[in-house]
């Protein structure tokens, strides 16, 4: 596998993108709708990367479902620490 493959950047690149960028960052940024919004623009980049690079292989359903809870989790402890403070 090459260091550009459209896999290495998903399971390298993709995690902290939906962690940093779209949990945190994107919970910041929009404040109101932060906390479902992100989850929901996390699972449609990922549906979109499931239907043009890997066809809907079983593994990648896994993927499918961990990576927005991960935006998920991210934002809920986000919208927690700021409440803290």
């Amino acid at each position: 596998m090459s260091f550009f493959s459209p896999m290495m950047l998903f399971f390298v690149v993709f995690p902290f993108l939906s962690f940093f960028v779209f949990g945190m960052a994107g919970t910041l940024l929009f404040r109101k709708h932060g906390l479902w919004s992100m989850p929901l623009t996390v699972l449609c980049l990922l549906v979109i990367f499931m239907f043009c690079i890997d066809s809907a292989a079983p593994d990648f359903i896994v993927w499918l479902i961990s990576f927005p809870l991960l935006t998920l989790l991210a934002a809920g402890v986000t919208l927690w620490i700021k409440s803290l403070y």
